[in-house]
């Protein structure tokens, strides 16, 4: 019998998974750095101390999200394409451990959303354009 991997999550959906990361931020604030990243595009991004969505820039720099990019991070959420972790806050010499609190699977979280359906579509073209098939 084969045992199933069980992946860290922080909920079953993007509003719950959404929600937990804002707890978390502000739960930990001034201990450790709440931060999520989507996987593939790099994009890294951290809520400021009222919930607003933060795109990082640096390791020392983050701005306001745009609109574009909100969507976008949620789309992900929902795609299972965003990796949720803390880190402990910066200290000069010190190896960085992450924890996972939430795991990029690429697997969308419902395979029937419009998120899903949408990632269907381009993929489908993606290998129209190419001929592959």
């Amino acid at each position: 019998m084969q045992q199933q991997k069980i992946h860290p999550t922080l909920g079953t959906n993007a509003a719950e998974i959404l929600h937990a990361f804002a707890n978390l931020n502000h739960d930990w604030r001034g201990l450790r750095i709440t931060e999520a990243e989507i996987i593939g595009a790099g994009e890294r991004y951290r809520l400021d101390n009222n919930g607003k969505l933060l795109r990082v820039v640096s390791e020392i720099s983050v701005r306001d999200a745009t609109k574009t990019e909100f969507r976008s991070f949620f789309e992900a959420i929902e795609l299972g394409q965003v990796q949720i972790y803390q880190t402990p806050l910066w200290v000069s010499g010190r190896t960085m451990r992450r924890t996972v609190l939430h795991q990029a699977t690429g697997i969308p979280l419902d395979p029937d959303s419009p998120a899903a359906r949408r990632q269907q579509c381009r993929f489908a073209q993606a290998v129209q354009a190419k001929g592959i098939g």
